[in-house]
């Protein structure tokens, strides 16, 4: 691990465990051996088959034959995804957060008419305007855009390649506490 970062050697969530380390074979021992004691602690088994190790690309063919003989464990390649987002180590790319997106657009084409709102005072709304559907789908806050006939995603999308998606910004930054309110 850099220097400049912080010292965390394992993250847990629910039934997954995140181990960081070295890769010398003394630690990876001494992790495999806490791993073995919480086996027989417990009496819940780790499916190696589903455990996955992940290292820099650069990483000699050595170290990884090594590290997989030691652990047992293969390795894959970054980026991934864990619990719904992209883990990667280089510089961002749009494509990582594709799934994340679609999962987003997914949740509000659901949403359809469900999401009621107050319009905040600064962001002018025709009163006929209810959700935030219509607030998206029929153009209320810009007229030079045809939003007939599309589906929220194909809104969505239109709208963010035409440099209008900020102006719907303070309904975004609202959307959690009306999601909320409206439970």
């Amino acid at each position: 691990m850099p220097k400049w970062s912080p010292k965390v050697n394992h993250l847990a969530y629910a039934d997954d465990t995140i181990i960081f380390s070295s890769s010398d074979a003394t630690s990876l021992q001494l992790i495999m051996e806490v791993l073995d004691a919480y086996e027989v602690a417990s009496g819940q088994l780790i499916n190696k088959a589903k455990s996955i190790i992940y290292m820099h690309h650069s990483t000699s063919v050595e170290v990884v034959n090594k590290v997989q003989r030691v652990t047992e464990i293969d390795k894959h390649e970054f980026p991934f995804t864990y619990l719904g987002c992209p883990i990667f180590y280089a510089r961002r790319k749009m494509d990582y957060y594709q799934g994340l997106v679609n999962k987003v657009l997914d949740k509000l084409q659901s949403w359809k008419g469900l999401l009621y709102f107050v319009t905040p005072p600064y962001f002018y709304c025709d009163e006929s305007v209810h959700n935030i559907y219509d607030v998206i789908v029929n153009g209320s806050w810009d007229e030079g855009i045809n939003m007939e006939g599309l589906s929220m995603q194909q809104t969505i999308l239109k709208c963010w390649a035409a440099q209008v998606v900020p102006r719907l910004k303070p309904i975004l930054q609202d959307l959690p506490s009306i999601i909320v309110w409206e439970l």
